[in-house]
């Protein structure tokens, strides 16, 4: 059974572009994708409400969130326990857990960065200066 949607030409033209890179049809495409989608493993629902959150945040707190990132404190540790680890340097285990928090840390910024970026975008501003990911 075919069912026909609408879809705003530059959406329907990305799609087409989508398709066209994987040589692949429309409907191809677009099933591929949400096979990508449902894959996706599910946040804790802790973190969905409070991304769901963001939408009653004013502009200038989402301009805030967009723009934030791990502390600079814990940037620099960061960087010190990944460049130990890329060097063979024998991390102890309460670096290793302090590492993978650090990673979530900043995992966490970044989906919030992008979520808050993509309600500002919604909301008619451009943010385009932000999508240079900021150093961890």
């Amino acid at each position: 059974m075919l069912q026909t949607i609408q879809l705003p030409r530059p959406v329907y033209e990305r799609l087409k572009r989508v398709a066209k890179q994987q040589n692949r049809s429309i409907p191809d495409a677009v099933d591929a994708l949400i096979a990508q989608v449902e894959s996706l493993p599910s946040l804790p629902k802790d973190e969905e409400r409070e991304l769901a959150a963001l939408a009653d945040l004013s502009d200038d707190t989402l301009w805030l969130l967009a723009r934030s990132a791990l502390t600079p404190e814990q940037q620099i540790e960061w960087e010190r326990l990944n460049r130990k680890a890329q060097q063979g340097l024998k991390i102890a285990p309460d670096e290793q857990k302090r590492q993978e928090t650090l990673l979530a840390l900043y995992q966490y910024a970044a989906l919030r960065r992008a979520a808050a970026m993509n309600l500002l975008e919604k909301r008619g501003h451009d943010v385009s200066a932000l999508l240079i990911t900021p150093t961890p």
